[in-house]
């Protein structure tokens, strides 16, 4: 996600969004995780952290809970989707 977020990025909104005021405020996936050491609690908390705000958002889709252990294991794909709440 923070990939997708790099001002570059074509693709990104040219506003402000909710993830880059997180950003400002030092809350982004790779600290949470590190802080935690659990990945899927880091990606679940930075989405707590989205849903109380509003205006324009990326978020990553949450993971099927169909998904098998080896597919989880490959790596899985995650889809970027673009919010406003």
């Amino acid at each position: 996600l923070n990939y997708f977020l790099h001002p570059l990025n074509p693709f990104k909104t040219k506003e402000k969004t909710s993830n880059d005021i997180l950003l400002m405020q030092g809350v982004d996936i790779f600290q949470l995780a590190a802080r935690s050491g659990r990945p899927h609690a880091a990606e679940e908390e930075y989405s707590q952290a989205l849903r109380r705000l509003t205006g324009e958002q990326y978020e990553l889709v949450p993971l099927s809970p169909n998904m098998t252990y080896m597919e989880v294991a490959q790596g899985p794909l995650f889809t970027i989707r673009h919010v406003l709440r």
